[in-house]
């Protein structure tokens, strides 16, 4: 039995825990899991965050709350936005508005379960090998309970993808997801955000090979897809509007896609237009500095 087999389980259990304080628009069930936590491991997470790191104001923000729930103090969603208010007044940066309590908390609230990132890394790479696409495959994109900025999430997954593209974000992918619902697998196309053929997978020692015996159908289309030269478009209109706002920065578009958009008269775009997390630049710098 394979390590990844071992952790299924744990790591759907997980999901659906993450999953149901996630899901809670009240965030009540978030609070009481913060303020029921245990001491040793509010100070393992607190400990992370021990030095003052002004380009870091969330990371400064949880080492706070952490000795905030030490001194046992009962920590509630109340208290974090005024401690928030209070961090952002006179402040010209508003440093926390893509940050929900769940994404600040999130170190705090997860179980941190070892090795998974290693073991879906590991899956990929022998499925790569049972599919003879060592050639062919970049490395398996995995990302884990953090999720891929590190706002935290319920869900994992990885992806194996055509190495011609220089990110994942623009391939069909091979992907397997593992969420609350358990393991799924799938033919995925990222660019256009459309699964095209998916399976679920129960937990069990035959679950590699079933998974392998899914992903074997669709090696060609893995192949093709870095076969592929003409530029594809994203689907971004809506039947019948003649006026679209497109919120995607060059992490989704390049930027021979986003001046085809400008060309064809299809772009509104906000110049206040944030970008996410701890980025400085706005969308609307994006598209201003498409064209050459």
């Amino acid at each position: 039995m394979s390590n990844f087999t071992e952790l299924l389980p744990e790591i759907i259990a997980e999901a659906q825990r993450l999953n149901q304080l996630h899901k809670d628009s009240t965030e009540q069930s978030l609070f009481n899991e913060l303020n029921n936590l245990d001491s040793k491991h509010i100070e393992k997470v607190r400990n992370r965050y021990s030095k003052a790191d002004k380009g870091r104001p969330v990371n400064n923000l949880r080492r706070e709350i952490g000795d905030l729930l030490l001194s046992g103090t009962k920590f509630t969603k109340e208290e974090l936005e005024t401690i928030i208010e209070e961090r952002e007044n006179g402040s010209e940066k508003q440093s926390y508005k893509s940050w929900g309590s769940y994404s600040i908390l999130f170190p705090y609230i997860s179980m941190n379960i070892p090795g998974v990132k290693k073991a879906l890394q590991e899956l990929g790479n022998r499925i790569i090998q049972s599919l003879r696409l060592e050639s062919i495959a970049a490395r398996p994109k995995v990302v884990n309970f953090n999720g891929p900025r590190s706002f935290g999430t319920d869900h994992v997954w990885m992806a194996i993808y055509n190495n011609k593209h220089a990110k994942q974000t623009t391939a069909i992918q091979l992907f397997l997801l593992i969420d609350h619902a358990g393991l799924s697998c799938h033919l995925y196309d990222r660019f256009l955000d459309q699964k095209l053929q998916s399976i679920t997978i129960g937990s069990g020692e035959a679950v590699e090979e079933e998974i392998i015996r899914f992903f074997s159908e669709f090696r060609e289309a893995i192949i093709e897809d870095g076969e592929r030269k003409e530029i594809r478009q994203k689907n971004i209109g809506v039947q019948g509007a003649k006026v679209y706002k497109i919120s995607h920065g060059v992490k989704d578009f390049n930027l021979q896609e986003i001046q085809y958009c400008i060309d064809h008269n299809i772009v509104v775009i906000h110049k206040e237009t944030k970008g996410l997390a701890r980025e400085n630049k706005t969308q609307y710098d994006d598209f201003t500095n498409a064209k050459p």
